[in-house]
C-alpha cells in the first residue's frame, strides 16, 4: 500500500468512527441519566393551558349535631388540589342563606387543612364545565332516610367574580335527610367526587332511596 493510499485509508477510518460516535450519542435513550429530573419521570399530568378563575369548585361536607358537633369534609380548588378540613373544634355559622363569600369558605377550610389528593387540569376542566348545567337541574323530593346520623352533602359552586359570592349547587345529599339533583351532569359530578381521596366519601350511608 502506497503512502498516499495509507493516508486516505486512515482518514476514512477516522471519519467512520466519528459518524458512529455521533449516531450513538443521538440514540433513542438520548439524555444523560444523571441530568434527568426525577419529577419529570414521576409526573403523569400532561401540560394544560386550562385556567379557572374561581378558587373553590367542589366540596364534600359531613355535619352532625346529634352527638356533639362534627363538621368536616374536603374541597377541590381551581388548581386541582384536594384538601380535607375539620372544623369540628368550632361551630361554623356563616349567617347567609343561599350563598357563601369566598372568605367564609376559606375560614371554614382553614381548620386542620391537609392536602390529600390532586386531579389533572384536563379532568378538572371537564368537571368544571358540568357545574352550570347541573345548577339548572331539578331536585328530588327531600326524604327522611335516617335519624341522628347527620348529613353528607356533595356540592359544586357557581361563583360571581364581581361580588366574591359562591352559590352552592347541591348534587347529592345523604343522611338524616336525603335528596339528589336529577340532572345527568349532577350525577356525573357526584360519581366523580366519590373517587377522590381514595373513595373516602363513596357510597354514603342513608342514601337517597332509588
Amino acid at each position: 500500500m502506497t503512502i498516499i493510499n495509507r493516508v486516505l485509508y486512515l482518514l476514512f477510518c477516522t471519519m467512520i468512527s466519528g459518524l458512529l460516535v455521533l449516531a450513538c450519542g443521538d440514540s433513542a435513550t438520548g439524555a444523560d441519566p444523571d441530568t434527568i429530573d426525577p419529577a419529570d419521570t414521576l409526573s403523569n399530568d400532561s401540560p394544560s393551558d386550562i385556567q379557572i378563575a374561581q378558587k373553590i369548585l367542589f366540596e364534600i361536607s359531613y355535619v352532625n349535631f346529634a352527638w356533639g358537633y362534627v363538621c368536616r369534609g374536603l374541597y377541590v380548588d381551581n388548581e386541582g388540589y384536594v384538601y380535607t378540613y375539620d372544623h369540628s373544634d368550632e361551630r361554623w355559622i356563616p349567617g347567609n342563606e343561599d350563598f357563601f363569600t369566598e372568605k367564609q369558605l376559606f375560614d371554614k377550610y382553614s381548620h386542620n387543612p391537609t392536602l390529600v389528593d390532586s386531579v389533572s387540569m384536563d379532568t378538572l376542566g371537564a368537571m368544571f364545565e358540568l357545574i352550570l348545567p347541573a345548577s339548572n337541574g331539578a331536585l328530588s323530593v327531600r326524604v327522611n332516610a335516617c335519624a341522628d346520623i347527620g348529613g353528607q352533602s356533595y356540592t359544586a359552586f357557581v361563583a360571581d367574580d364581581k361580588s366574591s359570592k359562591y352559590f352552592p349547587v347541591l348534587l347529592y345529599q345523604a343522611g338524616d335527610w336525603a335528596r339528589k339533583n336529577l340532572s345527568d351532569e349532577a350525577r356525573q359530578l357526584f360519581e366523580w367526587l366519590q373517587t377522590l381521596n381514595g373513595g373516602q366519601y363513596s357510597n354514603p350511608a342513608c342514601a337517597y332511596p332509588e
